[in-house]
């Protein structure tokens, strides 16, 4: 845990840090009123404002360690949305996800069914849904309207997916840590309550990722890749890659500091170390794993991968490495790079400016879809 993350200092850091966020303000727009001396020209005042403000706000929550709460009962609004998946059965859980492996046993988890719980009969045949897995670094984030709704929305206005469901998968942040490898667990459990529990067929399910819900699709894929056929679970159609975070050094301080794109990203390096701390337990759990750094022994993994990738985030060349890597290996990859955009526009695109290229990523990832001669 960090310096501030306990009071009084928690509180006593965000005093100070509010109010100098809020004086530097006047100071970044009357700097970017000035297109050259924005941190990417083409850039609009904006988008240069919002991120550079959004960068801020996140160093500010990586530092005090703000915790995401993780109900297991909805509120009202979420009623028609809100499902408990159970735990996925101590039979499918073997190898590196197995608890006597571990020590991690599986738990009960929500998720928000996108834009409303199915009817009785359930999804439906021919009706594909996005089972997507949110980002925040393994310590933050959830499936929640609030945090998800904007990619939410994209994917049912701009896909032919008929609903998207959200697992709100444990997080590995104190106290209640849940580190690697109960978030790839949960995502195990999600996947097998759609085939089990909803009757969907594995060629109706996409498979999606944003930042290190993209480590989590890698991973559970190499788990099916390795284990599906001894377990006998299929494996989905597709899935999708959105500014996947697949080298967890990458957005590192010491990293960072060297990094190109740094200054046109909203990613700091104080939410890298705090998820590494959180997933790996403080360094008890091997960082160089292939199931945790993806790069590190690539596979040809039997699912064609639509990769979406900022032209200006800080993840732009490990992610280039895994393209070029998986490729190598067998792997059908298929990259699309989103010209000169930050980390991970297509879960943050209404907050940062940048909408047009997220509609764009979703538009392409399906077309991209119908020509792998996958269903849609």
């Amino acid at each position: 845990m960090g310096f501030f993350t306990s009071h009084p200092l928690k509180a006593l850091y965000v005093l100070l840090a509010v109010p100098i966020l809020l004086a530097r303000f006047p100071l970044w727009f009357l700097i970017y009123t000035i297109p050259r001396f924005r941190p990417v020209p083409s850039w609009s005042l904006k988008q240069a404002l919002l991120v550079r403000t959004t960068r801020a706000v996140i160093s500010i929550h990586s530092t005090i360690e703000m915790r995401t709460p993780l109900p297991l009962t909805p509120t009202e609004k979420e009623k028609k949305r809100f499902v408990l998946v159970p735990p996925a059965p101590e039979k499918y859980l073997i190898g590196p996800l197995g608890s006597g492996t571990t020590g991690v046993k599986p738990e009960s988890l929500g998720a928000l069914w996108y834009p409303s719980l199915p009817e009785r009969e359930g999804v439906g045949k021919d009706n594909v849904v996005i089972l997507h897995l949110h980002g925040g670094a393994f310590v933050v984030g959830d499936a929640r309207p609030q945090a998800s709704g904007f990619m939410a929305k994209l994917f049912l206005t701009h896909s032919s997916a008929s609903r998207v469901f959200k697992p709100a998968y444990r997080l590995s942040a104190e106290p209640h840590s849940a580190p690697f490898p109960a978030a790839i667990q949960d995502s195990l459990a999600a996947y097998m309550y759609l085939l089990h529990e909803c009757g969907v067929s594995p060629e109706d399910i996409i498979l999606s990722g944003d930042s290190a819900g993209g480590n989590l699709v890698i991973a559970l894929l190499r788990y099916l890749h390795e284990y599906g056929g001894e377990l006998h679970i299929p494996l989905p159609r597709a899935a999708w890659l959105f500014s996947p975070w697949l080298d967890l050094v990458a957005i590192s301080p010491n990293h960072l500091r060297s990094n190109p794109h740094h200054n046109s990203d909203i990613l700091p390096g104080g939410l890298g170390g705090w998820g590494v701390r959180g997933y790996t337990a403080n360094g008890a759990i091997p960082l160089h794993n292939p199931y945790i750094l993806p790069l590190m022994e690539p596979f040809r993994c039997p699912v064609p991968l639509f990769v979406a990738i900022g032209e200006r985030e800080v993840l732009w060349k490990q992610d280039m490495l895994f393209v070029e890597r998986y490729r190598e290996v067998g792997a059908r990859v298929e990259v699309f790079v989103q010209q000169d955009a930050p980390h991970d526009v297509c879960l943050l695109g209404n907050l940062l400016g940048f909408e047009d290229v997220a509609r764009e990523t979703v538009r392409r990832a399906d077309e991209w879809v119908k020509k792998a001669s996958v269903r849609l």
